[in-house]
């Protein structure tokens, strides 16, 4: 099994990170909204800071969060406080605020991950990613009905991680890695089920390492994306491979999210690999995917998109050696209509990276999950902000 860079190659790569609990962002005003959040609003940007209250564990990493209507639910994982392992987090909005839930976890696996999450209705979630048993990881998915977490059967799909979900109750999809390459799975109100992608000529898969994103805007109109140029279309009937556009020096893309609406069209964002990564967007024009021009910069990777009232937000990071700590953040307007230029978005100071975006609560602004830094390095949470329009510098 080819594992993709999850949560705990995050912590390795942005080094121990302190989120906005202790950040020290400049603040015109600071309250405790709702059980289990602190939040603050930073001068002058219009950014709110409402993180879950993570408790005491030495380290915690986002996974992602999602948002329909009034739900909004967040997850991730975190390091128990004594021993070794991972735990599952999570959290919904209620009364203004992050209220943390409890996750049973399946056999009480000492390693168990989220690292995705699906609003599907008014209080309604799934959520996905992995736990380990004997030695090996399993996919775990996880429902949300309001008041608890509940597993849902998954023991007919192979060992592996899953990394994206996304769809309806009754229509869900499911993405990631297994033993013998890159796992597709579906639920069809009842069960969850593998579903086996066409093999190439010579009998092999197509893909081998694993899928790090799908979207599902209708029962006819799925993709899914990963690394080294992948792409794949589900019109209701058969499975396509969708070329990618490469890099014009032979590089490839890595693609680490998309999603689809019905105003905007469908989008995939990630990174052209190379030193220095450099950030790509990709928008399907119907017959192929067309590459969007973003601002000239250091480089940088895109890990998540959102439709807004604004447009579509791509959030991630830069990567340069200069920029001071905690200013390595990344989001930028992504281009609608021929003609358009990219804008980048002003972050509130001290995000080091941005791994998840959704809508607003009834598609009111931009809602980020990321992981802030400090020069301390002293421990590790994520965070989550909130702002109700977005600043473009």
């Amino acid at each position: 099994m080819v594992s993709k860079p999850g949560p705990v190659g995050r912590v390795v790569c942005a080094g121990l990170v302190v989120g906005a609990l202790s950040v020290g962002w400049p603040t015109a005003q600071a309250q405790t909204d709702g059980p289990g959040a602190r939040s603050a609003e930073t001068a002058g940007v219009g950014w709110r800071i409402d993180t879950p209250d993570v408790g005491d564990a030495p380290i915690a990493v986002p996974g992602a969060v999602s948002t329909a209507g009034a739900t909004s639910v967040f997850v991730g994982a975190s390091r128990p406080p004594v021993g070794k392992g991972w735990k599952p987090l999570a959290a919904h909005r209620e009364n203004g605020g992050w209220v943390m839930d409890t996750v049973p976890v399946p056999g009480d696996s000492p390693v168990a991950r989220l690292h995705a999450v699906q609003v599907t209705g008014a209080r309604q979630a799934w959520a996905a990613g992995e736990f380990s048993r004997d030695g090996y990881s399993r996919p775990w998915i996880t429902r949300w009905d309001g008041t608890t977490w509940a597993t849902v059967d998954s023991s007919s799909l192979p060992s592996g991680i899953l990394y994206g979900i996304a769809g309806t109750p009754d229509d869900l999809w499911a993405v990631g890695t297994a033993d013998d390459g890159a796992l597709v799975a579906h639920w069809d109100g009842t069960a969850w089920t593998r579903v086996t992608l066409p093999a190439n000529p010579d009998g092999t898969p197509w893909d081998i390492g694993w899928y790090s994103s799908v979207s599902a805007l209708a029962p006819d109109d799925v993709w899914v994306v990963g690394p080294e140029n992948t792409s794949a279309h589900w019109d209701g009937t058969a499975w396509t491979r969708v070329a990618v556009p490469r890099a014009k020096d032979g590089t490839s893309i890595w693609l680490e999210k998309v999603r689809a609406s019905r105003e905007y069209g469908t989008w995939a964002v990630g990174y052209v690999t190379g030193k220095p990564r450099q950030p790509v967007a990709l928008r399907w024009s119907g017959r192929a995917w067309e590459r969007a021009t973003l601002p000239a910069g250091p480089g940088g990777q895109l890990d998540d998109l959102a439709f807004t009232a604004a447009g579509p937000i791509a959030v991630g990071s830069e990567i340069d050696p200069t920029t001071p700590i905690g200013d390595a953040g990344y989001a930028v307007r992504l281009p609608t209509r021929p003609g358009h230029s990219a804008a980048p978005a002003t972050l509130p100071p001290g995000v080091e990276h941005l791994w998840s975006a959704t809508p607003g609560e009834f598609g009111i602004g931009l809602r980020v999950v990321g992981t802030a830094q400090t020069t301390e390095l002293s421990r590790s949470v994520p965070f989550t902000a909130w702002t109700p329009w977005i600043p473009f510098s």
